[in-house]
């Protein structure tokens, strides 16, 4: 399939735009490497990054140096907490169009589930008649990945940028997250909109955050301290 393809079959199924979530310390390093990084770009790089569970996985997978999107904001689809993290980068799906031919691919399921004997076609979805009629906009698992980003991924396609407030006993975390991205949006001269998310009651990221362990993941400065 082309980018192109991929992309038609996308819009077909109401996906105008790619998301990406991650930590306030993975996200900071997003903005002064001036864009999306890949994490095996960010660690060759020298940028903070909150490790994550499957890190290894995607090194054996050699999925490592791709970036991965989602087809829609898990956090307002599910109406709780984005376990990758905190801050939500949403960008224009003709972000496609400045993709190397051939580096656009649909997983079939999480990587984390992936046997590791399993084909490219157990992997990805690998022809339009399959990805028309089995893609589906909200299936978690199935994931809009660019292949070997070997660069930051430019913020000309980004739409904004949205950080949750996770309304909590932890609220000096949050106030030096957003203090940070703001001064980091400014310090390198970005014309980014970010946008803080107050939660409705009935939300569970509520309890995803009475665990100072989640709050402290999702929101600490890291190696920006």
């Amino acid at each position: 399939m082309t980018n192109q393809q991929i992309k038609a079959i996308l819009i077909s199924k109401g996906v105008n735009r790619l998301y990406h979530s991650n930590t306030v310390e993975t996200s900071l390093s997003f903005l002064n490497a001036g864009g999306l990084l890949s994490r095996g770009v960010c660690e060759d790089l020298g940028y903070p990054q909150t490790p994550q569970k499957s890190d290894q996985l995607d090194k054996d997978f050699d999925i490592y140096y791709d970036l991965f999107f989602d087809s829609v904001d898990i956090h307002e689809r599910a109406h709780n907490a984005n376990y990758y993290g905190s801050v939500l980068f949403e960008y224009d799906i003709s972000v496609l169009d400045s993709i190397p031919e051939g580096c656009v691919r649909i997983t079939k399921s999480n990587p984390v589930n992936w046997n590791a004997n399993a084909s490219e076609n157990d992997r990805y979805f690998t022809n339009e008649c399959e990805l028309g009629f089995c893609f589906t906009k909200g299936d978690f698992g199935q994931h809009i990945t660019i292949k070997a980003q070997n660069s930051p991924l430019s913020f000309i396609y980004l739409r904004r940028i949205i950080i949750t407030n996770p309304c909590n006993d932890y609220m000096n975390y949050y106030a030096n997250a957003v203090n940070a991205i703001k001064q980091s949006i400014s310090d390198n001269n970005f014309d980014i909109v970010l946008e803080e998310r107050d939660c409705p009651d009935y939300c569970k990221c509520f309890d995803y955050y009475s665990n100072n362990h989640n709050v402290v993941t999702h929101y600490k400065l890291g190696g920006y301290q």
